[in-house]
Parts: C-alpha cells; sequence; structure tokens
C-alpha cells in the first residue's frame, strides 16, 4: 500500500498543480464569458441550455462509471483496461447514434425547431470523447495532475477562444456550440499527448462484472444527479420559452463557475486519495474533515460575496440587457456553498467504496428538487431559484448522515467545519448590504463595486481569524505544503 504521507504529498501537489492550471483557465475564460456574454443573447443562452439538458444526460450514461472505476480500483490491469476501452466505444458509439436520430423529439418538446442540429451538432462531441476517457482516467488515477492541469489549460482556452471567435462574427448559439466541439478536440489531443494509449481494445466482456457493479451505481447516480440538476432548465425551456432560461443559465453559469472550477481541482486529486486511505478509517476522517473545512472557507465568502455584488457587477460588466440576471443569481449564489460540500462529500463516500450511500442522496435530490421547480416554476425563473434555497437543505441533511456512516464523521463535527465560514461571510454580508445602502448607493457602479469588495474581503478574513486562529495555518499548509 502506499504510504500515507506519500499520498498526501501527491495529493496537496496535484491539487497544486491542478489549482494552477485550472485558475489559470478560468481567469481567461471568465474574461472571455463576459465578453461572449455581452455579445449574445438570453435566446442564444436558452437555446444551448435546452440541448445541453440532452446532451448533460447522455454525458453520465456514455462512460458507464468506468472512468470512475478505473480510478477506484486498488490494482489495474493492462486486460482490465483494454477491455474497458471496448465497452466505452460501444456505448459512445449507440449514443451517439440514439442522441443524433432523437434530436428532433427533443425540439417538439420545446416547441423549438432550432434545437434539432444544435443537439446534432453536439453530440458529435460524444465520439470525440471515445479516446479520452481512459487516458484521462489513468492521468488522474496516478495523480499526475500536473498533466492533466496542462490539458484543462489547453481545452479550456481552445473552447473561449472559438467561442469568442464566433460570437464577434455574428454566428449565435454557434458560437457556443463551436466552442464545446473545439475544447473536446483540443483536449483530445492535449491528454494522448499527456497519457498516450498503446493498447487496443480487447473485445471481451470477462471478468468485468464487478466493475459493471460499481461503474452501474456511479452511473445511476450521475444519472440521476443530472435529472435534477438540469431540471431547472427544462422545466423553465418548456414553460417559459429560451429567452427566460438564458436569462436564468446565465445567472447560474456566473454564479457557479467558482463551484465548478474548484470542485474539479479538490475531486481530481481527492477521489484517487480517498480510494489509497480506505481501508485507515483515521486518516479518511483527518484528510476528509480538513478538504471539507478549506471548501467552506472558500466558498461561504465567494458565493455570498457574488450575491453581494450581484447589482453593481452586472451593471458594470454585462450591461443593460442582462439586469434580469441579478435576482436569480443573487438567489443562486446563497445555495452554492452547500451544494458544492455536498458534491465533496459525495466524493469521500465514492472514495471510500460507498456508492450506494450516494445513490440513496440522489434518488432524495430527485425527488424534491424537480417536485420545487415545478411548483416554483408559477413565479417564473424566480420561484424556480427559491426553490432551490427550500428543497436542498433535505438533501444536505441525509447527505451528513450518510458522511457519518461511511466516514464515521459526527454530526457536530460536520457542523464545526461550516460554523467559522457560514457566520463569517454572514457578518460580511451584513457588512456589505450596509454599505451599499447607506454608503455608496448613489456612487457610480463601478465605485461600489470596488468598495463593497474590499469591504467584504476585510470583513471576512477579520472575523475567521478572530474566531478560528487555525483557519490561516490550514490554508497555508496547502498552499505553502
Amino acid at each position: 500500500m502506499t504510504p500515507p504521507t506519500d499520498i498526501k504529498s501527491r495529493s496537496l501537489r496535484g491539487l497544486k498543480w491542478s489549482a494552477v492550471g485550472r485558475i489559470g483557465v478560468q481567469l481567461v475564460n471568465w474574461l472571455i464569458t463576459i465578453q461572449v456574454v455581452r455579445i449574445l443573447t438570453p435566446e442564444d443562452y436558452g437555446l444551448m441550455a435546452m440541448a445541453v439538458v440532452f446532451t448533460t444526460l447522455v454525458s453520465n450514461i456514455r462512460e458507464f462509471g468506468f472512468s470512475a472505476t478505473l480510478i477506484q480500483l486498488e490494482t489495474l490491469s493492462l486486460e482490465q483496461m483494454r477491455k474497458v476501452f471496448f465497452v466505452i466505444i460501444c456505448i459512445h458509439l449507440g449514443i451517439f447514434i440514439l442522441l443524433f436520430v432523437s434530436a428532433p423529439a427533443a425540439a417538439w418538446f420545446y416547441d423549438e425547431p432550432k434545437i434539432t442540429w444544435v443537439l446534432r451538432a453536439l453530440s458529435f462531441e460524444i465520439l470525440i470523447s471515445i479516446f479520452i476517457v481512459v487516458p484521462q482516467a489513468l492521468l488522474i488515477r496516478d495523480l499526475n495532475l500536473k498533466a492533466k492541469s496542462i490539458v484543462d489549460l489547453v481545452s479550456g482556452l481552445a473552447a473561449g477562444f472559438i467561442t469568442l471567435y464566433f460570437a464577434f462574427n455574428g454566428y449565435g448559439v454557434w458560437a457556443l456550440v463551436a466552442g464545446v466541439i473545439g475544447g473536446a478536440l483540443a483536449r483530445l489531443v492535449a491528454t494522448n499527448v499527456a497519457m498516450p494509449i498503446r493498447f487496443l481494445p480487447l473485445m471481451s466482456l470477462e471478468g468485468l462484472a464487478p466493475l459493471v457493479r460499481f461503474g452501474g451505481t456511479i452511473t445511476l447516480q450521475r444519472i440521476l444527479t443530472s435529472v435534477y440538476w438540469s431540471a431547472d432548465s427544462l422545466i423553465i425551456g418548456r414553460w417559459l420559452g429560451p429567452a427566460p432560461l438564458g436569462v436564468y443559465a446565465v445567472a447560474m453559469q456566473l454564479a457557479s463557475l467558482p463551484m465548478v472550477r474548484v470542485n474539479a481541482i479538490v475531486d481530481q486529486a481527492s477521489f484517487p486519495a480517498y480510494s489509497r486511505i480506505q481501508s485507515e478509517p483515521e486518516l479518511v476522517q483527518n484528510y476528509a474533515q480538513k478538504a471539507l473545512k478549506l471548501l467552506a472557507l472558500f466558498a461561504f465568502p465567494v458565493f455570498w460575496g457574488i450575491a453581494a455584488v450581484a447589482d453593481p457587477a452586472v451593471r458594470v460588466i454585462l450591461g443593460d440587457k442582462w439586469l434580469e440576471a441579478i435576482l436569480p443569481m443573487q438567489i443562486l449564489a446563497v445555495i452554492l456553498p452547500f451544494r458544492m460540500l455536498y458534491s465533496h462529500m459525495t466524493v469521500i463516500m465514492n472514495g471510500l467504496g460507498s456508492p450506494e450511500k450516494v445513490l440513496r442522496c440522489v434518488v432524495l435530490a430527485t425527488t424534491v428538487i424537480p417536485l420545487g421547480f415545478l411548483i416554483g416554476i408559477r413565479w417564473g425563473i424566480t420561484g424556480v431559484c427559491v426553490s432551490w434555497l427550500v428543497t436542498f437543505p433535505a438533501v444536505l441533511l441525509y447527505a451528513a448522515a450518510m458522511l457519518k456512516s461511511s466516514a464515521q464523521i459526527g454530526y457536530l463535527s460536520q457542523a464545526k467545519i461550516v460554523a467559522v465560514p457560514l457566520v463569517s461571510a454572514a457578518l460580511m454580508l451584513a457588512v456589505t448590504a450596509s454599505i451599499q445602502i447607506f454608503i455608496t448607493q448613489a456612487w457610480p457602479p463601478i465605485f461600489a463595486l470596488v468598495a463593497t469588495i474590499a469591504a467584504g474581503v476585510v470583513a471576512y478574513t477579520s472575523v475567521v481569524v478572530l474566531l478560528d486562529r487555525s483557519a490561516p495555518r490550514l490554508v497555508k499548509s496547502v498552499i505553502v505544503g
């Protein structure tokens, strides 16, 4: 077994390299995304969101959990990899044909003919990913996140600049489609340069039953997760149309960008690490609690800070065309720290070989969250946003119970992890709201935005240091090593 100290050092190195790559991509992509949002219309983003509902669903079927299985197995043979490669080819080809043929049905559902060819064009990304799944999983399994961060950098920049080029030249929604396909092609090349696959698929299913059982559970998790994550777009698109969906999609995209990027950084390093130490409960508890605390220290100030500055930020950065996105962005940002923590809780449980516990959480989420959307849609996109606040806490509390069972982290310990970041961020919100009401209300939006951000940073940092002297040391230990 790999020594714990080696796992820790490799995980931290991987985390740092992954962070460098993704932060670099994020900074550039944020600038590109802002410019693209300023160029395109809510209808363009709405059409893309309608199509992405279906591509997201099939993206969780096409790997059949084999990517996670390749990472999670303690020992992995060449024969197993060849057999998995064969299965991945078969599944991807089948899903590509299904999506391409059924695209008119999706257009009929939305009563939007343009969806047909948008969805068919996006389906080619499935063919490209055939040759990405295995090498990408092996990079993560080996904790070679330096190479993985370079892959992310290349593909992210390619997708961003391709989207910007086509948006600038008036291609509308097709600019977003081109970015997806271009990013996938760049990832294909970069991944196979970093981890060349020097074996052919083996046309045999013998001995894959244990992998199928684990991978099948992971796949069912991901399918159900995509159902409740995409149900909002599905319902808004069907009942309200592309323009309101575009407003909601942009609000969700901008508010959740930090979650998407940071979760990818942490999860890539953590999942294989938890898999290696799953037989050592004390190490698991130690690593898991530190990871959750770091995420909480990051998530609450960032997302609640987004809620605090959404109004001046949208006015300054996106312009009057997107003013309707302000309130949805503020509401969604409130729940996102909890979604981010929940996401890592599922990584811990999967890494410890307990995907059935995650599946129970996902079944609950798939039951209550879409029901909340169906009720909330009566009040438009604002009602859908509020339904996140009402329904998701039940899922989080159930996940806490499952985490207690699998990782032996008690309810009190979990509460202590989030207490200081939550209280500090709440006080930060109070400070920023007071400044906006009593000081910067008459200021130009750009000055109000800068003043609000500065006050929020000072307020949050001061309260954290005052309430928990160990928090700065924890953050420093990750940065410095």
